[in-house]
């Protein structure tokens, strides 16, 4: 790796420990024993190397889910299983004092992460349900894009900086949750027959009702 990649991936591992704002080029420049002139050579301010680890993490998250898609060795769910997964990973590895810090300190760089997450999850998740419709895994009664829109909403509405200041709960376990709530339901398979026969019973007698 040459000294650019290392400047990122250091002030990456810096950033998520830390936090943006109290990470100095000092420490930047003293992890990767260079000077801050050597330092400032390739970025002119710590801003360049936030926006740098910004557009790494970006690259990795891609690169990652490009990899679980087209992973010939896993079948549908398998897939499913792990693109959830890695997708809370990630976001957890980034939240915290790090994502407090880039929305109170660089709005407009909050907005392209918060672009690129509604943007990157749409478009992967709508292409892996309509494979799931397909093969019979996903029901075919259900809108998907509403529960795409549903989806995106819980992750962008629990998965912030403010939420999560205010939550018992780790990121990774609020991710999952959303992810188990839409995909497997709170019902136990046996509630959720008992369910299914009750909802089938009243419209029975809506319909009977009639004129």
């Amino acid at each position: 790796m040459d000294l650019h990649g290392r400047i990122v991936e250091v002030s990456r591992k810096l950033f998520l420990r830390s936090g943006y704002s109290r990470v100095t080029t000092d420490e930047i420049s003293r992890e990767l024993g260079i000077s801050k002139a050597t330092l400032y050579r390739h970025f002119p301010s710590k801003r360049d190397v936030l926006e740098a680890t910004v557009d790494r993490m970006m690259e990795g998250i891609l690169a990652g889910v490009d990899s679980i898609i087209r992973d010939e060795n896993k079948d549908f769910l398998e897939k499913l299983a792990a693109l959830l997964g890695f997708l809370g990973g990630q976001i957890s590895q980034a939240g915290g004092v790090f994502a407090r810090d880039i929305r109170r300190g660089a709005p407009d760089l909050w907005k392209r992460i918060e672009s690129f997450r509604r943007e990157k999850i749409l478009f992967n998740f709508r292409g892996l349900i309509a494979d799931g419709v397909r093969r019979g895994v996903f029901r075919k009664d259900v809108n998907q894009e509403l529960l795409l829109q549903i989806y995106l909403t819980l992750v962008q509405e629990f998965v912030n900086p403010d939420r999560l200041a205010q939550s018992n709960c780790a990121m990774s376990e609020i991710f999952e949750t959303i992810a188990r709530v839409l995909f497997e339901g709170i019902l136990t398979d046996q509630a959720r027959n008992g369910y299914v026969r009750e909802k089938t019973r009243r419209r029975s007698r809506g319909k009977e009702r009639t004129p």
